[in-house]
Parts: structure tokens; C-alpha cells; sequence
């Protein structure tokens, strides 16, 4: 009997041991938290963690139309040589606030926080608040041409993204917001 029940502790050592690193794995893994709010008679809250390491992973088994993203000819007005200077010219700038249009309609805001591009709308009816961490702007550059992006950088480039906020959106028919942690 003293046997089987070293046994039985020794198993529940194990499985709880087992239950930990599962716990501790997955609390150390990135996550994307997507939450959405729809207003209106057909109301929902949906809310979606996502862990970066699973997209990546799945990332190989795309199929091959998956694997780029077209915008077409016209979809991007300025070079994309220049887009990438601009992007390593943000990093070495100073914090401040670029551009401020103010209007009675509306109010935009265009600045660099930190490491951060943050773009501010607000109107009487939405908001918007984007925060772009340039390194995720520079490696979504990276994978880039002129007509479309390669869907495996863009994921890649999601490991840039640590404990922010990085969209939210409140608008009359549904709020939007993403974090990365």
C-alpha cells in the first residue's frame, strides 16, 4: 500500500509539474486580443486572444494565394523606396506632434510617441486611434513591393508588437480595439 501511494504522489507530481510548464508556456507566449462591440438590435461582444506563435505556425500551411497580398497598381501613390526611408527617418526623430488639423467636424492628430506612430481621428460620430510601433512598420515595409506584401512578413512582424493597444475604434454601429501582450 506505502508503494502505491508513493506512486500516486510521485503521478501527481508529474501531472501538476506537467500542468505548470503547460501554464507557463502559454503565459510567456505573445498574444493579439481582438475585441469587437456591435451596437444596435442585433448587439454582440466577441472577444478573441489569439497567440502569435499559433499564426506563425499556421503560416506554413497556407495556401499559396494566402501567401501575398495584392493591392494593385494604383493602391500605394508614393514609391516604396520612400515609404521605407521615411519609416527609418521616424526612428531617429524626436517625439512631438506632426501634423494637427482642427476643424468643427473633426480633429486629426499625427505624432511620435516613443517608439510608436500614432495616428488620432475623432469626429462627432467616431473615434479612431491607431498606434503603429515603427519597428512593425518597418518590417511590414520590409516584406513589400510596390503591388502587394507577403503575408508570411506580415506575421513575422507581429513579434514587434509587445503590451499596447495598438487599435481602437469607436464608431455609431460597433467599437474595435486590439492589444498585443
Amino acid at each position: 500500500m506505502a508503494g502505491l501511494m508513493k506512486v500516486m504522489v510521485a503521478m501527481m507530481a508529474v501531472t501538476g509539474a506537467a500542468c505548470m510548464g503547460g501554464l507557463l508556456m502559454i503565459a510567456g507566449q505573445q498574444w493579439l486580443l481582438v475585441k469587437v462591440d456591435t451596437k444596435g438590435p442585433d448587439e454582440m461582444h466577441l472577444v478573441v486572444p489569439v497567440p502569435v506563435g499559433l499564426l506563425q505556425a499556421g503560416a506554413a500551411f497556407m495556401p499559396e494565394e494566402a501567401r501575398r497580398v495584392d493591392f494593385g497598381p494604383d493602391a500605394i501613390p508614393v514609391r516604396m523606396e520612400d515609404l521605407k526611408r521615411l519609416a527609418t527617418a521616424l526612428e531617429g526623430a524626436p517625439d512631438g506632434v506632426y501634423v494637427r488639423v482642427t476643424s468643427p467636424r473633426e480633429t486629426v492628430r499625427i505624432e511620435k510617441q516613443g517608439g510608436d506612430f500614432n495616428i488620432f481621428v475623432k469626429t462627432d460620430e467616431e473615434k479612431v486611434d491607431v498606434r503603429i510601433p515603427i519597428a512593425f512598420l518597418t518590417e511590414c515595409l520590409n516584406g513589400m513591393d510596390q503591388n502587394g506584401m507577403n503575408t508570411q512578413a506580415a506575421i513575422d512582424a507581429l513579434s514587434t508588437l509587445r503590451y499596447a493597444k495598438v487599435v481602437d475604434i469607436e464608431a455609431p454601429d460597433a467599437n474595435v480595439a486590439i492589444w498585443s501582450y
